[in-house]
């Protein structure tokens, strides 16, 4: 009786989690279906998951647009300093946040998701005024430092999990070896934490890549526009053009697709074990 009941529970469990995962993944399905679709069957009365008739032309149309590849190589460049610098950063925060010893430590480390606090939509204006002040509009700069304000707090919190599973014994070995503060992050932590840093660099790149709302307000031209920005470019002024916006969005995404399927274990480690800090 309470093997079927067992088997009852795991059938409905998975049943229902089948089903969101349905629901939840049915607009990318939809969208990367239009993008296969002529235009007359986008807008027939009969609409239909599965393209009857497949076609490419939402693609030639999209790769015919010299703008595209360069938002691509924005976003490319944006994403990967961002996450470089992140890392980086993040690194040598979570480690004297762990192995350093200061008042104020337990604050800090209870403040940094703080950020995300406060909405990104009520930054945009103060960002906005201050670049222009600086002359930073349309540059790299900006982007890069605006992505760094929430990346970085989330790669930082996400390595002090990983930093706070490293006995204190290691560091110290290092440490009575003649290694200095740097020589043992590099030498015996790191080394060790491989993995772990590589799936926060990835997230932090994810988070960087999608990034819309700054890149679309702090770019005046096609020069430095990432590619989230690029596709509300790609909108005419009267009429939607679903097929290419759908073909832009499959190209946008499916590097984030890869990237998450190839480090999906490690990005949910860190996001477990970012949930239980010391």
């Amino acid at each position: 009786m309470n093997k079927a009941y067992s088997w009852f529970r795991a059938g409905f469990f998975y049943l229902g989690l089948t089903l969101v995962t349905g629901l939840l993944i049915l607009p990318a399905v939809v969208a990367v279906s239009t993008s296969f679709k002529p235009t007359g069957e986008i807008f027939s009365s009969t609409p239909s998951i599965i393209p009857e008739r497949f076609t490419l032309a939402s693609y030639e149309k999209l790769l015919s647009i010299p703008e595209f590849p360069v938002y691509l190589l924005n976003s490319l460049i944006v994403a990967s300093v961002s996450a470089a610098i992140a890392v980086v950063v993040g690194i040598l925060a979570a480690y004297a946040l762990v192995f350093f010893q200061f008042s104020g430590r337990r604050l800090i480390r209870q403040a940094l998701l703080t950020t995300y606090m406060f909405p990104a939509i009520s930054l945009v204006f103060p960002i906005f005024f201050w670049a222009s002040r600086l002359n930073l509009l349309d540059t790299y700069t900006i982007l890069i430092l605006t992505n760094l304000s929430f990346v970085l707090p989330i790669a930082i919190w996400l390595l002090l999990g990983f930093f706070d599973k490293i006995p204190p014994e290691l560091e110290r070995a290092a440490r009575v070896d003649g290694c200095s503060r740097l020589q043992a992050i590099f030498h015996v932590i790191l080394p060790v934490m491989l993995p772990s840093i590589a799936a926060v660099g990835i997230f932090a790149f994810i988070l960087g890549w999608g990034e819309y709302l700054f890149a679309l307000t702090l770019t005046l031209t096609d020069a430095h526009r990432t590619a989230s920005a690029g596709m509300h470019a790609l909108m005419g002024n009267y009429r939607i053009d679903y097929g290419l916006l759908t073909a832009a969005g499959t190209v946008i995404v499916l590097p984030l697709i890869i990237l998450f399927a190839g480090f999906q274990k490690y990005i949910v480690e860190g996001l477990t074990s970012a949930s239980i800090h010391k």
